[in-house]
Formats: C-alpha cells, sequence, structure tokens
C-alpha cells in the first residue's frame, strides 16, 4: 500500500535544497580526497589572496591557472594558486 505525504511548496523547496547541498558537498569532499587537495571557489581564491573578483576574472580568461569544473563551478588547487602567486 502506497503513503501519501503532503508538502506545501516551501517545504518541498526546503527539502529539495538540503539535499542539493548535501550532496553538492559529497561531491566535493570525493574531489578533495580523490586529488589529495583543497579546492577553492572563486570567491574564496579572492578572499585568501586578496585580488578582485575582476583581476581573477582575468587571470582564468587568460588560462593562466588550471581549474577544475564542479557543475558549473570552477575549482581551484590551492598548490596550482600558490604557485601562480609565488608562495613558498
Amino acid at each position: 500500500m502506497t503513503e501519501l505525504i503532503a508538502l506545501s511548496k516551501e517545504e518541498l523547496a526546503e527539502l529539495i535544497e538540503k539535499k542539493v547541498q548535501e550532496e553538492v558537498a559529497k561531491q566535493l569532499s570525493m574531489i578533495s580526497i580523490r586529488d589529495d587537495e583543497t579546492l577553492l571557489s572563486i570567491a574564496d581564491v579572492c578572499d585568501k589572496y586578496k585580488i578582485s573578483s575582476t583581476k581573477f576574472w582575468r587571470i582564468r580568461r587568460d588560462h593562466k591557472i588550471p581549474f577544475q569544473l564542479v557543475g558549473k563551478n570552477p575549482l581551484f588547487k590551492i598548490q596550482d594558486l600558490e604557485e601562480f602567486f609565488h608562495i613558498p
């Protein structure tokens, strides 16, 4: 016998958002474990290295730093960033 569950639109949206966030976090952790490196988002890179998003966009546009796409989000290895910014 099938049981019917009633949810409001808001409850359904919250449930979907929570599950998507959990799956994204799971995928990101798998990437970090597999590559044995930490990956940073564009916002994290700009904050950590104190550069504007425009300047970093130019660096990306010119293919000066490699990145990995997770969904539509480019992520950057700390090792690659430190080499580019000449950080020992």
